[in-house]
C-alpha cells in the first residue's frame, strides 16, 4: 500500500477548544432567548384569550419580538462556528502513515436528527470492513428526556433544572455504546474534506456516518482510504501531484 505524504493532505480549517467552547456558550444563551421569545408568544395568546386589555398583551408580544428575534439570529448566525472542527492529541499517539491497520482516534459529528454517532470515538481498518466504535445518540429521544427533565419540573413544580444542565443530562442519558462493523461493498456515497469523513451506510443501524481526525492522522487516514476509495481523491490535484 502507498503511503500518502502528509503535504498532499487536503488542508482542514481547526479552530481552538476554547474558542469553540465560547461560541457553544454564546448559542446555547441565544438559543435560551429565543425559547424565551416563544414562551413570551404562548402568553400573548394567553392573555388575548383571558380578555386582558390589548396594552398588556402588547407588551408581552414586543417583549417576545426582542428576545426571540434577538435570539433567533444568533443561533443563526453562531451555528456556522459550531461546525468548525476542534484539532485535539490523539489518545493512541502519533503514528507513522505507512503504518497499516492501527487504530484511529476519532471525533464524530452529529447527524442532525438521524441515530447517528456522537463526541469521540475508535475506528480501525481491516482488509474487507472497517470497525466504527463510539456512542450512538438518538436526537428524539434526546428531545423527549430534555422535555421531561426541563419542562415538566418547570410546569409542576415552578422551577426548572435549567437549560443547560438539562441539555446535558439529557444528551448522556440518551448515549448508547455501539461497536459497528461496516463491510467496503455498504459504503455508499463518500466524501473527504480535509480531515473529515462522510459516508452512507443505507444497509446499517447508522444511515449515515461523519468524522474526522486529528491533524496529526490525516496523512495516515488517506493512506488507508486511497487504495479503497480511489474515486473520491480523483478531484484533489494535491494528491495526484503526491
Amino acid at each position: 500500500m502507498y503511503a500518502v505524504p502528509p503535504q498532499a493532505v487536503q488542508a482542514t480549517a481547526y479552530v481552538s477548544k476554547g474558542k469553540k467552547l465560547g461560541m457553544f456558550t454564546a448559542w446555547v444563551f441565544c438559543a435560551s432567548f429565543a425559547v424565551v421569545g416563544v414562551a413570551l408568544v404562548i402568553t400573548f395568546v394567553g392573555l388575548l384569550l383571558e380578555g386582558k386589555p390589548l396594552r398588556d398583551a402588547l407588551s408581552a408580544l414586543v417583549m417576545a419580538a426582542i428576545f426571540g428575534g434577538g435570539g433567533g439570529f444568533g443561533v443563526w448566525k453562531l451555528l456556522p462556528w459550531l461546525r468548525r472542527l476542534v484539532d485535539y492529541t490523539p489518545r493512541f499517539g502519533f503514528v507513522p502513515p505507512n503504518i497499516y491497520g492501527a487504530p484511529f482516534d476519532v471525533r464524530f459529528i452529529n447527524n442532525g436528527w438521524r441515530l447517528s454517532f456522537v463526541r469521540e470515538g475508535v475506528v480501525q481498518f481491516f482488509p474487507d470492513h472497517v470497525i466504527v466504535d463510539g456512542k450512538k445518540n438518538n436526537p428524539w429521544l434526546t428531545m423527549l428526556v430534555f422535555c421531561l427533565i426541563f419542562f415538566i419540573p418547570l410546569a409542576i413544580f415552578r422551577i426548572g433544572l435549567g437549560i443547560i444542565p438539562a441539555i446535558l443530562v439529557a444528551g448522556y442519558i440518551s448515549q448508547r455504546k455501539l461497536i459497528l462493523p461496516v463491510p467496503y461493498h455498504a459504503i455508499q456515497n463518500i466524501t473527504i474534506k480535509g480531515n473529515q469523513v462522510t459516508f452512507s451506510t443505507p444497509t446499517l443501524e447508522i444511515k449515515k456516518i461523519v468524522l474526522y481526525t486529528a491533524s496529526v492522522d490525516g496523512a495516515r487516514l488517506y493512506s488507508e482510504l486511497q487504495p479503497r476509495f480511489p474515486a473520491a481523491f480523483s478531484f484533489m490535484p494535491q494528491f495526484q501531484q503526491a
